[in-house]
């Protein structure tokens, strides 16, 4: 979701009986935000918005205009049956793995409520599955989930692969949920550059490899075994070059 101006909203506090959840008509206390339009969501932060609450006075909200909830509830028990037992998702904020950025990429969990144009929140791969399964924990009716799969590795000759990997995924699936791009849009979250050594800072490695030889000089003056620390670092040479030589060198000694 885009920035929203300070003027836009208000945070708040709910204390016990204020305040209740649209879906569930369960109870909420806690930080949420208020904005001038007159809607009202759970937390701090408007630019992520988690489930929307009601003012406890206005529960009949939930069933349109009509006043009286037990005749709603009457003559919709089924509906009334089924919402009941059903909870509100959660918003969930994903962490790749070593082993996600070893492979390159991760699959990311979102929700798109059915009766708002936008209305995308991040869940967790419970949450997905739950409701694609069908399970009665979540409404799937009101709720359609999806996932996306997610590049975060760039090799250092594709400095741009990750952000358009992930830009064609969004397009691809704005298809079955439009203005996706309006979530999903820093296409290069996550991302990790992974740098070959020659393009760490040789120059500095240099230097303190020379002065790690001149402390090594110092110490063949005094060594009882020169022969095999010199043969030592003879073959670290060879076989790793430079930089690679003073790394190896620092795991020996």
């Amino acid at each position: 979701m885009g920035y929203t101006p300070k003027s836009k909203y208000k945070i708040k506090e709910a204390s016990k009986g204020e305040l209740i959840y649209k879906l569930s008509r369960k109870p909420y206390i806690g930080s949420y935000i208020e904005f001038s339009s007159g809607k009202i969501y759970a937390g701090n932060n408007p630019n992520k918005l988690k489930n929307q609450l009601l003012k406890k006075s206005n529960e009949s909200d939930l069933i349109g205009k009509d006043n009286n909830i037990n005749t709603h509830i009457f003559l919709n028990k089924d509906t009334f049956k089924y919402l009941s037992k059903t909870q509100s998702p959660t918003y969930s904020k994903p962490k790749p793995t070593k082993k996600d950025y070893k492979i390159g990429h991760f699959n990311r969990y979102f929700l798109k409520k059915v009766n708002e144009q936008v209305g995308f929140m991040e869940i967790n791969k419970k949450t997905y599955k739950s409701l694609r399964q069908k399970e009665g924990k979540y409404d799937h009716l009101l709720y359609q989930a999806g996932s996306i799969t997610w590049s975060i590795t760039n090799s250092h000759k594709e400095s741009e692969s990750v952000f358009n990997s992930n830009f064609l995924s969004v397009q691809k699936l704005e298809r079955d949920f439009p203005l996706l791009s309006t979530f999903f849009n820093t296409y290069n979250e996550y991302t990790k550059i992974n740098l070959p050594p020659s393009t760490i800072n040789e120059t500095n490695e240099k230097e303190l490899l020379k002065q790690k030889m001149l402390e090594f000089e110092a110490d063949l003056m005094n060594s009882q075994n020169k022969d095999e620390f010199k043969d030592k670092v003879r073959k670290i040479k060879h076989k790793n070059k430079m930089v690679s030589a003073y790394r190896n060198i620092r795991k020996i000694f």
